[in-house]
């Protein structure tokens, strides 16, 4: 039984009206009619039965509480025929066990089946799950539909940011285009070094302009305080050849910057967010010297 039944119960009944089409009392159980927003017994007869459909349509049915008997035939004519795109009837079906002949039709357009003896959790769940796929399926709808209208908006949004910073994205890469010409032809100096971590700067707070790229500022922001505060003259001799690591994350950098924003490739920022980050780890141990660094390198 699922948790908290009443409560669920009593919100999925309150605005739905009942028939107890039967020949036995459900008086025992009247704490459990009374949570929808009406309820009616009547007897199955020769005369009611003809009156079925046309009282179901007058007072609103929604939900039929019915016995398995030799009318069953007959009721699941009606309710076939009550059935349509924008209204469903909601059966639950007592099966007595006196009927002789089960009419396999009814019970399989049921959707719910109960037998005595039953207490009111039991008749409480029925209803539960019988009105359950309606409500499934309107919130999977509704579901459905605001999904689709995020994805269409993000996508709007995505093009409109894509747009206004193309531009700048333009200026930014033929500085960073120069930046791997000086670094490749060894003209390294502490003015360089802080130029690049200030063009580091502007593409994380281009990054930042956007909510679905803003995780993704943060390396461009370390990286530009980490180049800010390199101090060149502590770079030992030998991991001078760390730098040759530097001109190849700008240049991969650049790339990338201009593939997303100008000639727009692709569409998905994360793919590149961890070989950035684990070429930039690795350029910083080098630097430091540290020797677990092999495993590290993965340009992008």
């Amino acid at each position: 039984m699922i948790y908290n039944l009443k409560e669920y119960f009593s919100y999925t009944v309150k605005d739905k009206n009942l028939l107890v089409y039967s020949n036995i009392s459900f008086k025992e159980s009247e704490h459990v009619l009374n949570g929808f927003k009406k309820y009616t017994c009547i007897n199955i007869t020769s005369v009611s039965i003809d009156e079925l459909k046309t009282y179901v349509i007058a007072n609103n049915i929604d939900v039929l509480l019915v016995d398995m008997d030799e009318h069953a035939a007959q009721i699941y004519e009606i309710v076939k025929s009550l059935n349509t795109k924008n209204k469903k009837i909601h059966i639950v079906l007592h099966i007595n066990f006196n009927c002789q002949k089960p009419y396999p039709p009814l019970i399989n357009i049921s959707e719910g089946v109960i037998a005595a003896p039953f207490d009111d959790n039991t008749l409480m769940y029925k209803f539960f799950t019988a009105l359950s796929y309606e409500s499934a399926m309107n919130t999977l709808a509704n579901s459905k539909h605001s999904m689709k209208n995020i994805k269409h908006d993000s996508c709007e949004l995505i093009d409109d940011y894509l747009d206004t910073y193309e531009g700048q994205i333009l200026f930014l890469s033929e500085s960073l285009q120069e930046y791997v010409i000086s670094l490749d032809s060894g003209d390294l100096s502490q003015e360089l070094i802080i130029s690049i971590s200030e063009k580091m700067k502007e593409v994380s707070k281009v990054f930042a302009s956007h909510f679905y790229t803003k995780n993704v500022s943060i390396i461009f922001m370390n990286f530009s305080s980490y180049l800010k505060n390199l101090d060149l003259s502590s770079v030992d001799i030998e991991n001078i050849e760390a730098f040759e690591y530097l001109a190849r994350i700008v240049e991969d950098i650049n790339s990338y910057l201009v593939e997303y924003f100008v000639d727009r490739v692709f569409s998905e920022i994360y793919i590149f967010e961890d070989s950035l980050r684990n070429s930039m780890e690795f350029m910083q141990d080098r630097l430091e010297c540290n020797s677990d660094t092999k495993s590290k390198l993965e340009f992008f």
